[in-house]
């Protein structure tokens, strides 16, 4: 059997060793400064999220909307190819939304390319 000692030192611990020790306005500077920065980053990576998600669901959604009146196929074959294709254009646009640096650069792109082949395909549509 293990036996396990326990010294005299052990037990007569004084309870204020555990509380945690004054902050000094210092720390309390510091502490405010991390806080923040962490709500930056966490912003950050909420927003890069909910363009990957909303983004790259717009973007996706309109090329294949587009797709189909512009290739040529028979119009089913070409339905059901960029329905099939458009897993891969959400896969990839919701890795580039965490790719690149500047969030005003993932936005204006996944929205303005969106908003270009929703045009696109509207035009196409009213010619043919």
């Amino acid at each position: 059997m293990l036996a396990h000692h326990v010294s005299g030192s052990d037990c007569t611990r004084n309870t204020t060793d555990f509380l945690p020790p004054a902050q000094s306005s210092r720390t309390q500077f510091i502490r405010a400064v991390l806080f923040t920065s962490s709500m930056h980053y966490r912003l950050q990576v909420f927003s890069r999220f909910a363009a990957a998600v909303l983004g790259g669901y717009l973007l996706s959604a309109s090329i294949t909307a587009l797709l189909p009146l512009v290739l040529p196929l028979k119009r089913t074959d070409a339905v059901l190819l960029t329905l099939s294709l458009s897993v891969l254009f959400y896969a990839v646009s919701f890795i580039a939304a965490f790719y690149f640096r500047g969030l005003k650069y993932i936005w204006c792109s996944l929205i303005g390319g969106s908003l270009l082949f929703a045009g696109l395909s509207v035009l196409l549509q009213g010619k043919l």
